[in-house]
């Protein structure tokens, strides 16, 4: 295991998760079903480094919110929450149960007569994708307090097909994640035929690719103009401290510019608190639809190993973080972050014909970027950095 995190503000290092997960499987509250489906540091100011994990327990359906301080690991406290009732919602969807899902759909009667009756035969059920899209909170007698999902589905011709092509409209199942079943089947009467026709994108399913761009090369042979010390980073004057949680991904942490002999504190965090996805769709299948992207699935827990040369080009620094699984063991992210320059173009430049004097200046940014996979969904987020003290995001 890596070593413990030096700041306090440093994403948790592998070791320090692993101490987390030691001491609440070491704690008499813990039990067998519990799933770690978040698990983040405490950032509470004025407090000792320490971890905030929330506990789902797949059996009961309950959920609790466990402080774990590092110095030395030791619960400092656990708190059961009330699913659903404002302000905590449920826990995000996690991997285990997207697995799941899959199972618990197709085998279920109704659901498999919903689908035969839009062509999908007994031969086709093993390729059918199942996806978990939350349900959102509707107060309902039939819902109220359950971990619900509403799932969809998608027809595939084959084990690489791209089944987002091929929507099975007009079905919906309404599923109990800890009950493991479907609670509701919706189905509008009038099926619509299943999109057949192949739309895929893996390089086998491609012609050739074009032959008609010449190398261009980024080259820096003096190195970057960046410095990283753990996880600070300083350009041009900007200093701040790279963290990332599994909820938001990348966070900036105490973000300044040099301003005389001093740092100017510009923001003390910065971050992709939640992105929405409002389908805005009146159909059966997607009027219900307005994901929380960050909330409800975790940008940080599904975000890509990045590769040089194509996510990223030039002189990369990449930063690993570490992470934890649904049973709360650790392991590492390998090049989740991407820090590097780019030319900007003109900076500013004039011409005065009347002194001969012709100036220009060109312009660089510093990009630190992260990319996630949500679904069907690429997200990728870049903080940008100027020299004239301009900060952008882009998503």
């Amino acid at each position: 295991m890596t070593r413990m995190a030096g700041h306090r503000l440093d994403p948790l290092a592998e070791a320090e998760i692993g101490a987390v997960r030691a001491a609440i499987l070491a704690d008499a509250r813990h039990v067998a079903t519990h799933r770690f489906t978040l698990v983040e540091l405490d950032e509470t100011p004025g407090t000792p480094r320490g971890a905030r994990v929330t506990l789902l327990d797949r059996a009961s359906g309950r959920v609790a919110v466990v402080l774990v301080g590092l110095s030395p690991p030791a619960i400092a406290s656990w708190d059961d929450v009330p699913v659903q009732a404002p302000p905590f919602g449920q826990p995000p969807i996690i991997i285990e149960e997207f697995r799941e899902l899959q199972a618990i759909v197709t085998s279920d009667p109704a659901w498999v007569a919903a689908v035969q009756r839009r062509g999908i035969t007994e031969a086709d059920l093993p390729l059918v994708q199942v996806d978990p899209f939350s349900a959102g909170h509707f107060p309902t007698p039939e819902t109220e307090g359950r971990r619900m999902v509403r799932a969809v589905a998608y027809w595939r011709g084959g084990p690489k097909d791209n089944g987002y092509a091929h929507p099975i409209e007009g079905v919906v199942a309404v599923v109990d994640l800890n009950a493991k079943r479907i609670v509701e089947l919706w189905e509008d009467p009038d099926p619509i035929p299943v999109p057949r026709t192949k739309a895929n994108y893996h390089r086998e399913a491609l012609p050739p690719p074009r032959t008609d761009l010449k190398p261009l090369h980024i080259h820096q042979p003096e190195g970057p103009s960046f410095t990283v010390d753990g996880w600070e980073v300083s350009w041009q004057g900007w200093r701040f401290r790279a963290g990332f949680t599994p909820r938001e991904g990348l966070v900036l942490h105490d973000l300044s510019i040099r301003d005389g002999d001093g740092q100017r504190p510009i923001l003390k965090r910065a971050s992709i608190a939640e992105m929405v996805v409002p389908y805005a769709d009146p159909t059966t299948n997607h009027f219900w639809k307005s994901a929380f992207d960050s909330g409800e699935y975790g940008l940080g827990k599904l975000a890509n190993a990045l590769e040089l040369g194509c996510d990223c080009l030039g002189l990369i620094h990449y930063f690993d973080v570490p992470a934890a699984d649904d049973a709360g063991e650790p392991f590492v992210m390998q090049n989740a972050i991407c820090l590097h320059e780019e030319d900007y173009g003109i900076l500013w430049k004039h011409f005065e014909f009347r002194t001969g004097t012709h100036e220009v200046r060109r312009s660089r940014r510093l990009v630190i970027s992260f990319f996630a996979t949500v679904g069907n969904y690429d997200y990728g987020f870049y903080w940008y950095l100027y020299q004239d003290g301009t900060i952008q995001l882009e998503a």
